[in-house]
This record gives C-alpha cells, sequence and structure tokens, in this order.
C-alpha cells in the first residue's frame, strides 16, 4: 500500500510538474511573441526614418558629383577641408573652391535647391523637420496636397522655420487647415522669418481661417510674393487684405485667382492700394473673380496714383466694353503698368477701341493680351494703328480666329501680320535701349564710384596738410619755449641734488 500510495504521489508530482513546466513554455512563446512584434514594431517606425536619410544621402551625393563635375569642366577646384558643424559642434569635411571660401557642409541653400514631400504619415513628416532643421540647407520646400499632415507634424515645421535661416519658398497647397493647424503655420510668418515666397492655395481658407492668416502677416516684413487662389474668399475676407496692403509696403505679388471676391471685394483692395505711396505690389492677379465692369470705377482711380504696379491680370471676368471704357481713363494716367492682361473678357470693338486710345499714348506698355474676345474688323484695325505709332508694345495677343465677312478675310490677315511685325520692331528697339540705359548706368556707376574716390584721396590730402601743419606749429612753439624749457630742467635737477645731500 505505502508502494502504490508513493508512485501514486509521484505520478501526481511528475503531471503537476509537466503541467507547470507546459504553463511555462506558453509564457516564454507569449513573451517572445510580444518582444519580436516589439521589436517589428520599433524597426518599422525607424525604418521610414531611415529610408528618409538614405534618400537624403544619395541625392547629396548626387549633388556633390555634379557640381565637381561641373567644376573640373569649367577649370575650379575642389578640395576637402575639416570644418565643425553649426549644431552638433563635430568635425566635417567641407568643400572649398580653391579661388574662394571654405564653407561647411551642407550650409548652402545650393545643397537642396529643392525639396518635395510627398504623402508621408505624421511620423515620417516630423522626421523630415527635423532633419532639415539640424542640416539647414534647403531651400524651397514643398508640402503639396499632404492631406494627411496632422497638428504635431505643422508644430514641428512651424519650430523649423522658425530656426531657419535658408527656407525661403514653401508651397503648401490643397492640404486640410482648420482653426487649430492654421495659427501653427502662421507662428513662423507672424515671427518675421525669412520666408520670400508663400503658396498656400486650395485650402478654403475664407472667414476665420483667412482672419488668423492675416494678422499674421500684419507684423511681416520679408514676405514678397502671396498666392492666395482657389480659397473661396468672399468679398468680406479683402476688407482685412486692404488693410495688409495699407501697411506693407514689401509685398510685391498678390494672387488671388479663382476667388468671389466680386466688386466689393476689388474696391477694398484698391482702398489698401491707395495708401501705398512708396513701393507695394508690383504684381497683381486677379483672374476669374466675378469681377464686372462696376468694379473698373475704383480700379480707374488708383491706377494712376500707384508708384509701383507693373502687371495687372483681370482675365476670365465680365468686363466688357464699358468697363474697358471706364478703365481707359485710369490707364493713361498711369506711367508704370507694363503688362495688363485681359483675356476672355467679352470685350467687343467699342472695348478694343479705348485700348487702342491707351497703346498709342501709354509709354510703358510693354503687353496687352486680349484672347478669346470677340474683336472684329473695326477693333483689329484700331489696334493696328495704335501699335504701329507705340514704340514700347512688344507683343499684343489677339485672337486667331476673328469672325469676319469673306471679302474682309484678307484684310484681317494682313493687320494681324502688320501687328507681328510691329511687335518684332518694337521688341529690337526695346532691347536696343534697355542696353544703351544699362551702359549709361554702368558708366553712371563708375563716374560716382570715380568721384568717391577722388573726394577720398582729397580728404586724405587736407588731413595730411592740416597735420604737417599742426606739427610744424608744434615745433616752433617748442624751438621758442627752448630756454624756459632749460630752466625749469636745471632747477628741478638742482632741487632734486640737494634733497639727496
Amino acid at each position: 500500500e505505502d508502494d502504490e500510495l508513493f508512485r501514486a504521489a509521484n505520478s501526481v508530482g511528475q503531471r503537476a510538474g509537466d503541467e507547470q513546466s507546459r504553463s511555462g513554455d506558453r509564457l516564454s512563446r507569449v513573451v517572445q511573441v510580444a518582444q519580436s512584434a516589439s521589436r517589428r514594431q520599433s524597426r518599422s517606425a525607424s525604418s521610414e526614418h531611415r529610408r528618409l536619410q538614405d534618400a537624403l544621402r544619395r541625392a547629396r551625393s548626387e549633388k556633390r558629383k555634379a557640381r565637381q563635375s561641373k567644376l573640373r569642366g569649367i577649370g575650379i577646384g575642389v578640395q576637402a577641408t575639416p570644418v565643425r558643424h553649426r549644431q552638433s559642434g563635430q568635425l566635417r569635411t567641407g568643400r572649398r573652391r580653391k579661388d574662394g571660401p571654405t564653407r561647411p557642409p551642407f550650409a548652402s541653400n545650393r545643397d537642396f535647391a529643392l525639396f518635395f514631400l510627398p504623402v508621408w504619415t505624421r511620423q515620417g513628416a516630423m522626421a523630415v523637420f527635423e532633419m532639415l532643421d539640424f542640416y539647414d540647407s534647403a531651400h524651397r520646400l514643398v508640402l503639396s496636397h499632404n492631406p494627411r499632415l496632422t497638428g504635431r507634424a505643422w508644430l514641428s515645421c512651424s519650430r523649423m522655420m522658425k530656426k531657419t535661416h535658408c527656407i525661403t519658398f514653401l508651397d503648401v497647397r490643397e492640404c486640410v487647415f482648420d482653426d487649430f493647424t492654421i495659427p501653427l503655420v502662421g507662428r513662423p510668418i507672424r515671427a518675421n522669418c525669412v520666408l520670400k515666397t508663400l503658396h498656400i492655395e486650395g485650402n478654403d481658407l475664407a472667414g476665420r481661417t483667412h482672419l488668423i492668416l492675416v494678422a499674421a502677416l500684419k507684423t511681416n516684413f520679408n514676405l514678397t510674393e502671396l498666392f492666395l487662389g482657389s480659397n473661396r474668399l468672399a468679398p468680406d475676407d479683402m476688407v482685412h487684405m486692404g488693410s495688409i496692403l495699407k501697411m506693407n509696403s514689401t509685398l510685391q505679388l498678390l494672387d488671388l485667382r479663382d476667388n468671389n471676391i466680386g466688386d466689393q471685394g476689388l474696391s477694398s483692395l484698391c482702398e489698401g492700394l491707395w495708401e501705398q505711396q512708396s513701393g507695394g505690389l508690383t504684381t497683381l492677379v486677379l483672374w476669374n473673380n466675378r469681377i464686372t465692369s462696376k468694379g473698373m470705377q475704383p480700379l480707374s482711380v488708383v491706377l494712376p496714383t500707384h508708384p509701383s504696379l507693373e502687371t495687372l491680370n483681370l482675365g476670365n471676368n465680365r468686363i466688357e466694353s464699358t468697363g474697358c471704357q471706364t478703365l481707359k481713363m485710369g490707364l493713361l494716367g498711369n506711367r508704370t503698368l507694363k503688362r495688363l492682361g485681359l483675356v476672355n473678357c467679352r470685350i467687343l470693338c467699342e472695348g478694343a477701341i479705348a485700348l487702342a486710345e491707351v497703346i498709342g499714348d501709354n509709354k510703358p506698355l510693354q503687353r496687352v493680351d486680349l484672347r478669346e474676345n470677340d474683336i472684329r474688323l473695326a477693333g483689329l484695325l484700331a489696334l493696328s494703328l495704335a501699335h504701329r505709332v507705340s514704340r514700347n508694345l512688344v507683343r499684343l495677343d489677339l485672337k486667331k480666329n476673328i469672325r469676319a465677312e469673306s471679302r474682309d478675310q484678307e484684310l484681317i490677315k494682313k493687320l494681324l501680320l502688320d501687328i507681328e511685325a510691329y511687335g518684332q520692331r518694337n521688341k529690337i528697339e526695346v532691347e536696343e535701349r534697355e542696353a544703351r540705359e544699362s551702359v549709361l548706368l554702368r558708366q553712371k556707376t563708375m563716374e560716382q564710384e570715380k568721384t568717391k574716390v577722388e573726394e577720398a584721396a582729397e580728404q586724405e590730402r587736407r588731413s595730411d596738410a592740416l597735420h604737417a601743419l599742426s606739427t610744424a606749429l608744434h615745433a616752433q612753439a617748442l624751438v621758442a619755449d627752448e630756454p624756459e624749457v632749460k630752466e625749469e630742467m636745471t632747477t628741478t635737477t638742482k632741487e632734486e641734488e640737494e634733497e639727496e645731500e
């Protein structure tokens, strides 16, 4: 019985030990599976970062090879020099031209002329922004068509844009912006970063988001080009944009194509343009904004007084011939406009005749675009005569298939050929005139530098003469006071001898 009990106890203990070992094996297998899953997740998270680093490394090597081959082709050598990195402090190998200064690697904006970020996740975008912040070498950053970028990614982009000294071009078209993400984009703009060009089209910025962006632009005086097309901007939004134009004279290009500003919005813009007395916009694009002939009245008031507007695009709006006749008075008084776009504005012969008066009288106007308008023989004849008189109009674009009777087709072809010939003639004359002006300007600058050198030499000669005169006077004074000086010296020596005795 004892043996049976002993064997039963041994069997029970063996079964318990086997179950425990099996449970331990199961637990160890679960732990192994969890560890392998975590390793795979970490590898997948870091693989994207490594892939981006490899892509950047390959791009840098290809750029370096191309530059070296180009420099070897023109006879300029490149040699390596150890330099210290800006942030890490580590010694790296820089590149130095034999005839130029040393610069560290990735310290020039020519290393990455364009960096395009396709559709990435939040982690990938943040990794890219960290790398751009570390190397500080990208010149143009394109983030367009990335709706998956969230607030954390835009926060990282905002921090990078505040610190960088190279990125002057930012493209964020077709991204998702709301009341939370648009302030993150506006932070570097408000901090007056080095950004020069901002593309922010197709983001539906009407209303509050546009107001937040305008509030950031009020304190920025570095941005020169702003593209706000296809954002469903309304006339009320142009009130804030007009206030920006009143106080900002550094913004040179404003693109508002494919919005709904209408005549009221154009009037608000003209109020801002009216306040620009020195500097200001040079290019204004108002393509497809539901502007009618009524909106030409405030524009015709602003044009004679604006000091810098050179390009005005009013294409794909219902301006019609009455609007051209209203705009004529402003164009006749303007002396800065060089390019005028009126494509598909429903202009007839009456409007073409009004524009012909402007072409014949306006001196700086170099290009007028009148395509997709129903201009017939009378308007074409007026434009041809005005183009013959004008000596600055280089290009006059017209619709090729002009509707007319069969007997007038030959005359229309002849007029079109004459307009083209006048454009070629003016182009040659303008190039010769610009060459003469450049030569005169170069001579003027050389004369100014020569006069500066002569003035500096004359001033140095006068200073030398004054110094010589003062030296001579001082020497004469010393010679005149020599007996007194000798007496004083003898008296002092006698006193010193008496004190020593």
